[in-house]
């Protein structure tokens, strides 16, 4: 939500301004490779782009949001949700790994993948339980 926020208070400056100023208050030297990066997206940002981009920003949050909201109310789809995203960025995490490996992007993939089993294992055992009482229910023929 705050990077929704920004990017909409940031749409009617001079993108480039903005991204002087950002490499500035990083006291990144001018010639990095960070700051090549930022001037390069100040360059092509617009203010119909980044509008899109803020829209986005809005739409993820609201999405995690609702995710959060079922998974505090232990909802099934939640769980799923949480399961199912969780698996789709590890070969992304991987992939980045494979790019250039640091104790933070480790890290990353570690909590990923703990919580990936994490809710697996939630699943499992609600199947488990499911099951378990739809057994437990006598049949009438």
């Amino acid at each position: 939500m705050a990077a929704m926020f920004a990017l909409l208070a940031l749409r009617h400056r001079d993108f480039f301004d903005v991204g002087i100023h950002i490499v500035n208050l990083l006291r990144l030297g001018p010639g990095s490779r960070l700051a090549g990066l930022i001037y390069e997206v100040a360059s092509r940002a617009s203010a119909k782009n980044v509008g899109v981009i803020a829209f986005i920003a809005l739409l993820y949050a609201m999405i995690r949001f609702a995710e959060a909201y079922g998974l505090w109310h232990e909802r099934a789809w939640a769980e799923w949700f949480a399961l199912v995203s969780g698996c789709l960025y590890l070969p992304l995490e991987v992939l980045e790994l494979l790019r250039h490996a640091n104790a933070v992007k480790w890290a990353t993939l570690l909590i990923n993948i703990v919580i990936v089993l994490y809710m697996a294992w939630i699943r499992w055992e609600s199947m488990k339980q499911a099951k378990a009482r739809r057994e437990a229910i006598p049949q009438s023929d």
